[in-house]
Order: structure tokens, then sequence, then C-alpha cells
């Protein structure tokens, strides 16, 4: 962390539509006996609590996510429609560590936006991938916004950990349709998601991170301020969610299902997991 980092101090208000984000820019860190301490150049606005557990003792802390990394990927164009992309395929091996990926991609989330320009976009690959530490994020919102900042489909062995993904549409993280396996996503934080709010939307939702099957590792991660579109009566739908893991037989990774070692693969109704 250092001055004029970008960070983002998430809602932590259990509510349906977010409005008390706040982007703070950081003054300076120090140390003082062995804690570190992050001084803004403005001051926070409004309250941001942890969650406390049944005795009133604090049981979780929330995020600060930083927005700031000294490699910058961006798109000479701002226009949503025209903004470059990141898609690696087949052989590539791409190591992505401690970049920020600010304003890319150009698949939005309506129902007819070109497909498959995601800002980080592990395509069909057949090596191994690492995305790690990254800040991947837009400025503003689109409308519609942009779709998926991170998005692995048909790749597996990939490692997803530690990356910061903001105010994307559908989903800030989404493995795409189910044939991902053993990859590892862990530790990862996504905030300020915008859905259509419509239950088993693949992925257009308003989803944290969305899964399209279970054959991944997925631990440690957060998902804030998950929202979605309005009724006819003027309220949130409520099918905004901070993870989703499609739970389907439709697909399966090149090879066949392990089954010597996991002789439940695929799931079926009835199953116990």
């Amino acid at each position: 962390w250092e001055s004029g980092d970008k960070a983002v101090l998430p809602d932590t208000r259990v509510i349906k539509t977010p409005d008390e984000i706040e982007v703070l820019e950081v003054d300076y860190v120090i140390t003082l006996d062995g804690t570190h301490i992050v001084a803004f150049k403005s001051n926070v606005v409004k309250d941001h609590f942890g969650y406390t557990d049944s005795d009133g003792a604090p049981a979780w802390e929330h995020h600060l996510l930083n927005l700031t990394r000294s490699v910058v990927v961006r798109s000479e164009s701002t226009a949503h429609l025209n903004r470059g992309h990141m898609v690696f395929l087949d052989f590539a091996e791409p190591d992505l560590r401690y970049v920020e990926v600010r304003d890319m991609g150009r698949t939005n989330n309506a129902a007819s936006a070109q497909i498959g320009r995601y800002p980080v976009h592990m395509h069909k690959m057949a090596a191994v991938f690492n995305v790690e530490g990254c800040a991947v994020h837009n400025t503003v919102r689109n409308s519609p916004g942009a779709k998926w900042g991170i998005t692995v489909h048909n790749s597996n062995f990939g490692t997803l950990k530690n990356n910061v993904v903001y105010k994307f549409d559908g989903a800030g993280i989404a493995f795409e349709d189910g044939t991902e396996y053993k990859n590892v996503c862990d530790g990862n934080i996504v905030c300020d998601v915008y859905g259509t709010g419509d239950r088993f939307n693949k992925g257009r939702d308003g989803v944290g991170l969305w899964f399209g099957g279970p054959w991944n590792k997925i631990e440690n991660n957060a998902a804030y301020n998950v929202h979605c579109e309005l009724n006819a009566q003027g309220d949130p739908k409520p099918f905004a969610y901070g993870f989703i893991v499609t739970l389907q037989d439709t697909f399966a990774p090149e090879g066949g299902w392990d089954t010597a070692n996991n002789p439940k693969v695929p799931l079926k109704a009835g199953d116990d997991i």
C-alpha cells in the first residue's frame, strides 16, 4: 500500500441496494507496534461495521479493497463497446500477478450483447494458468454494465487467488459452463455487482462468484454488495447472491469423470454432497 492508492470500502449493511460504498485515496501508511495503519486523504463518511456473534463479540471484520497496482492494463478507448479485452487460448500459459486491469472488456450484460469479450478471459485452454493479486475493475458503471470481470471457460487446473474484482454486471468472477475442472478459486474479493435478478440466468442474475459446475476448489472468497434490477413495484428482485454453484451433469471434463477416486461424479438428484 502506498500514497495515492485507490481503495474501496464496501457497504456492510444487509440490504438489497447498497449505496454506501466509499472509494478513498490513501494518504500514507505507517507501522506502529507491528500494526499497519492506513490513513486516507478524506474522512470516511458512513459506518462500515463488521459482523458480531450472538454474544456481540466481533466475529468477522470486513475487507478494504486496494484497486491500484504498479502495472496497469487499460484500453485506449473508454467507449464501452470499443474497449479492449484479454483472452488466453489453447496452449498459452498466462501468469498474471499484481496487475491492475482497468476499464476493460466490451461484453455487457444485455442478452443480445457480443459474447466472449471479457476483461480477463481463460478460454478453452490446454495449459495451466495463474491470476494472482490482480485488481480488475471499472471506474464507472455503464448501462448495461460490463459483464464478468474474470472468466474461466472450459479451462482446467488453473488458479485464481487473492484478486479484487469491482463494479461489474452479471457476476464478478464466472466459471462459464460447468466444464471447468480442478481449478482453485481462493481468497478473491468481489464487490458491487449488478444483475437482472432473474433466477437461473446463467451468470447474468447478479452473483458475486458464479460457477457453472461444482468441480473446482472454492475457499476463502468474499462477495459484497450484490444487487439487481427492480420489479414492477419498484422493489429489488429477490434473486441476487454472493455465490452460486450449479450442480449439473450436462458436461464432462476431457477424458471423462474420475470415477475411480470419486464414485459420485457426475452429481445426480438424491446424491449426498
